[in-house]
């Protein structure tokens, strides 16, 4: 398996039904940690196990390394079923401002959001 060769990769996860998003920032050696509802703290350590893992598998020199877990500060869910369009949320504003408090959790924010990812995916209905 070849590992891309990029400095930041946007990972979600999924957890028993809830989606999570980490944050891999290669040149700080970070694990950037965004749990939609705001505990991030029920993860750290699964995602510090499972990053452990990745290491040793597949970048055995890295494995050594001494990695740290931020969390960003973040609005929290306000429901329980928009996990997965919130991190794509975050995931955006990350990589447009480096930042994520600027994301917007109403449900009218949410609402919009879930149109504009069912307009984009129409758009590229049958592109491949």
């Amino acid at each position: 398996m070849r590992i891309p060769q990029k400095d930041l990769w946007l990972c979600p996860l999924n957890f028993s039904a809830h989606w999570i998003l980490v944050i891999v920032i290669w040149s700080k050696k970070v694990l950037v940690l965004i749990d939609p509802l705001g505990n991030e703290i029920n993860y750290v350590w699964r995602v510090q196990q499972n990053w452990s893992l990745f290491l040793k598998k597949f970048i055995p020199e890295e494995e050594e390394a001494q990695w740290n877990t931020w969390v960003m500060h973040h609005c929290n869910q306000q429901d329980s079923s928009s996990c997965g369009v919130l991190i794509l949320m975050f995931a955006k504003e990350f990589l447009n401002t480096r930042t994520i408090d600027a994301v917007k959790t109403s449900a009218e924010d949410v609402a919009n959001m879930r149109l504009q990812i069912a307009s984009t995916l129409l758009q590229y209905q049958g592109a491949m």
